[in-house]
């Protein structure tokens, strides 16, 4: 980031193992040059001292964005940050909109819940596991899939199905360690999974066979939709409702509609 900002970069860690750690990773001759300015302390309240700045870039998952780094904001500045949608973690680009002032961002890529450090508070713990919800190969249904859908494009289907039915969530299945966290619909102790190779339910039960449907329904709307991309997505941030004081802004309003914040 040095590089290409040609200023110092502020940096703020959980705890001082992790300040060394940065020091450690600069060598003698970036600590002498003095172009990271690292310290320890809350990610929540930023660091305001050093500010105002162009860009926050948050490295770990959120479930929100800290109103105290948009203070701490340049007129203009954004945020850079992989916030919580279904399981995923999706980055977006974040800041107001000149049109309206209003907070928005795009999505400029994805990550997968494994990708990222998590943490408790304001950041985000990994998908749980689901004991018992074994996904059962006999039941396997294709016939929803768009033809031809890559691997790769598996975080698109499941970007979309999350900012689509909010229902959506990311899984550990039981009993398959080579799937990792995965694309589901829930209900007790049942499931059922949206992969690139088929929709796997868990069982024949007619509430595990509407999840099904649904995961169906949504491959079908996104491969009928010329399968949009996870960048083709923006949202609002807003404030959690009946919070007060209002400490966070969280996206919603997730649409295929781009803002002004950002031209491609």
């Amino acid at each position: 980031m040095v590089r290409w900002t040609g200023q110092t970069v502020v940096s703020l860690q959980r705890t001082a193992a992790d300040v060394e750690a940065v020091r450690a990773a600069l060598g003698p001759a970036g600590r002498n040059a003095g172009l990271v300015d690292v310290e320890a302390g809350d990610l929540y309240d930023g660091r305001p001292e050093a500010g105002p700045y162009d860009v926050i870039v948050v490295t770990t998952a959120v479930t929100g964005l800290s109103l105290r780094w948009l203070d701490q904001l340049r007129a203009g500045g954004v945020i850079v940050a992989p916030v919580t949608l279904g399981g995923l973690h999706p980055w977006i680009v974040a800041g107001r909109d000149p049109r309206d002032g209003r907070l928005c961002g795009r999505v400029i890529g994805c990550d997968l819940p494994a990708a990222l450090p998590t943490a408790g508070g304001i950041l985000y713990n990994q998908p749980p596991a689901l004991p018992g919800a074994r996904p059962a190969p006999e039941l396997r249904q294709t016939s929803a899939l768009p033809h031809r859908m890559t691997p790769d494009q598996y975080p698109a289907l499941w970007m979309f199905a999350a900012a689509t039915d909010d229902t959506i969530t990311g899984v550990v299945p039981d009993g398959m360690p080579t799937w990792g966290p995965t694309c589901a619909l829930t209900t007790g102790d049942s499931a059922a999974y949206l992969r690139p190779d088929g929709i796997w339910p868990t069982d024949t039960n007619p509430a595990t066979e509407t999840l099904a449907h649904c995961l169906a329904d949504l491959a079908l709307e996104w491969g009928g939709r010329l399968r949009p991309d996870v960048t083709d997505w923006t949202c609002r941030l807003d404030q959690i409702p009946g919070e007060d004081p209002a400490v966070l802004v969280i996206p919603t309003g997730w649409s295929m509609a781009r803002p002004a914040i950002l031209p491609r």
